[in-house]
């Protein structure tokens, strides 16, 4: 019976990995959203500024761009323009120094987080383009519990912020009308942020909560970088964008430490379920909404502008938008047919082509594969992988007491940019790359610290065993873009920080994904080009009647609060399989 339900508790703990789909209404979108790209090119080009991002818009430079709402108003947007709207995945803040006094006191931060007027800053800041939110973690990402967290912070509550002041001893001196600290000095709030739009209204709302508390304060606007703040600096106005769905949560940048929030990260990054890691997701965010190191200004919208005359097929994406990768593997032409360039506005230079070292991966993800992908929901879909079993010694007993072991198979058609084919030595390579390249400061060896051993027991499938049991061991291997073996070899352990392709003609760029880079001006333009070797690309089927109509509406729900849904037919599959296998391998162990 023990090992029935360990079989059983494991089977619960893979099916939550790959399909925490939450339940959502039912939207057009491609039964299988892999295949593709049915376009020739796509070409980033780099544009500075919401202003010239709409003049290119209009005269059709470009296909898609980021704009902001303000900005939108001042152009005459003709109507072969729209405008897509979602939550974005981020949010901005403001940052608190908890090291300096009173700050360092929770009870004056919760006070300030009372008084600020969030609603406020939706309507007035932000021109209804966003949303009521406390929690820091945004609500686009799927450990959110902004509905457990009380009471809220959303709207001016300045009898409860006096009086949590008031019993903490922040008495307001008679002369100068200010509150003393509970030591009886006076104290002085010193606020920066950068001189944007948003920002000096939103540094106005601190500036009027702050004044409603009777307390000294003064908003700065300096040209600097948030790290070069001066030692004196109180609150600091900042952003802040999610990778997908991690919780790496900006805390320490607030000099901000407590022992109850350390155990409960520590069993968030631990957990070997989900309901461990869920539940250290919620405490972790009641603690911090109490605490208020960090103070949620609101939910922020993102706003691309993109043309509705030249392509369809463009797949909203929860955290990449419009711009993201599965629009360029779906996009197509808007009368039905393959082929077409599509632009898109890029507000900044890649820093790198070295993927780990580069500022962004936006270009990235469409020149490399991994075993798995994110889909728009940001759930996991097979890529490389055609298979996935996973084991304990619960289900098989020469996987030893404590460890996990995956074994994935790979597909058979896929090949690297130069020719090669790639692997399963190709998959373990890539791993013991990061592991031995950790030796030379190289990060993406931080995650693998659990992992033991690594090998291909043939051609195109790969084992996996760490020395622990884990909800987070499959993140850590799933989504790590594959590199060539051939290649890094020559590169070596210690190149993984100088390596430098593209922007180094003589540094070799192998890549196997949907594209690959075959033009580029640095600070212009990035051109990509469909890859003819793509292992998605020969069996992409023909362009249905359904999919050649003549709408050129994003593939969206109606409420952009609303997330998309896939079927991922391939996944459910492969889950179930390896289920059924556990539970006749359980079965066996217990007769």
């Amino acid at each position: 019976m023990r090992r029935s339900r360990s079989a059983l508790c494991l089977c619960c703990i893979l099916l939550i990995i790959l399909l925490q789909i939450p339940p959502v209404v039912s939207i057009d979108i491609p039964e299988d959203i892999r295949y593709g790209p049915f376009i020739d090119k796509t070409v980033y080009n780099i544009i500075y500024g919401v202003g010239p991002t709409l003049l290119a818009l209009q005269v059709g430079e470009i296909d898609i761009g980021s704009i902001d709402p303000v900005y939108s108003y001042d152009f005459d947007i003709p109507s072969n323009i729209d405008i897509f709207e979602s939550p974005r995945n981020g949010y901005p803040y403001i940052r608190i120094n908890c090291d300096q006094y009173p700050l360092n006191i929770s009870g004056f931060r919760r006070a300030f987080a009372f008084a600020f007027n969030k609603t406020k800053a939706v309507h007035y800041a932000y021109e209804g383009h966003a949303s009521l939110h406390d929690s820091l973690v945004p609500s686009t990402n799927r450990w959110c519990s902004e509905n457990l967290l009380e009471p809220h912070y959303y709207d001016a509550e300045i009898d409860i912020a006096n009086s949590i002041l008031d019993e903490l001893g922040f008495s307001i001196n008679s002369t100068t009308g200010y509150r003393n600290a509970p030591n009886g000095d006076p104290f002085y709030v010193e606020g920066y942020s950068y001189p944007f739009y948003f920002n000096n209204r939103v540094a106005s709302l601190a500036i009027e909560a702050l004044d409603s508390l009777n307390i000294h304060a003064d908003w700065f606007y300096p040209d600097f970088y948030p790290w070069e703040l001066p030692p004196t600096w109180s609150m600091l106005l900042f952003g802040r964008d999610f990778e997908y769905d991690d919780l790496e949560l900006d805390i320490t940048s607030s000099n901000y430490s407590n022992d109850t929030y350390d155990f409960w990260m520590s069993e968030f990054q631990s957990g070997e379920s989900y309901r461990e890691v869920r539940d250290a997701a919620i405490e972790i965010q009641k603690i911090l909404h109490y605490e208020v190191p960090l103070l949620v200004v609101c939910q922020s919208n993102y706003l691309q502008g993109y043309r509705t005359d030249h392509f369809q097929g463009l797949v909203v994406d929860l955290c990449r938008y419009l711009s993201g990768p599965w629009t360029l593997r779906r996009a197509h032409k808007i009368d039905g047919m393959y082929g077409g360039i599509l632009n898109i506005g890029l507000n900044h230079e890649p820093s790198s082509f070295n993927i780990y070292t580069t500022n962004s991966h936006m270009i990235l993800e469409n020149l490399y594969s991994s075993l798995y992908s994110r889909d728009p929901n940001m759930n996991p879909i097979p890529d490389l992988a055609v298979s996935m079993l996973v084991e304990t010694h619960s289900n098989n007993s020469i996987v030893p007491n404590g460890h996990m072991r995956f074994t994935f198979d790979i597909l058979q058609n896929a090949t690297w940019s130069d020719g090669r084919t790639l692997t399963a030595e190709d998959v373990v390579f890539t791993f013991i790359y990061q592991l031995e390249s950790g030796s030379y400061d190289n990060p993406a060896a931080d995650s693998l610290g659990d992992l033991i051993s690594i090998y291909t027991p043939s051609t195109y499938r790969v084992v996996f065993e760490f020395s622990s049991e884990s909800y987070w061991h499959f993140n850590k291997i799933a989504y790590e873009y594959i590199i060539p073996k051939h290649i890094f070899t020559r590169i070596g352990y210690s190149g993984w920080n100088t390596w430098n392709p593209v922007f180094n003609p003589n540094e070799p760029h192998v890549t196997c994904g949907p594209f690959v880079l075959t033009n580029f001006e640095a600070g212009e333009y990035y051109e990509l080009t469909s890859n003819p070797e793509y292992h998605w690309l020969p069996y992409r089927p023909p362009l249905s009647p359904s999919v050649t109509n003549t709408s050129t509406q994003p593939t969206t729900p109606d409420s952009i609060f609303e997330i998309v849904s896939i079927t991922l037919s391939t996944t459910y599959v492969v889950v179930i399989a390896c289920i059924i296998l556990l539970l006749i391998k359980d079965r066996k162990h217990s007769e």
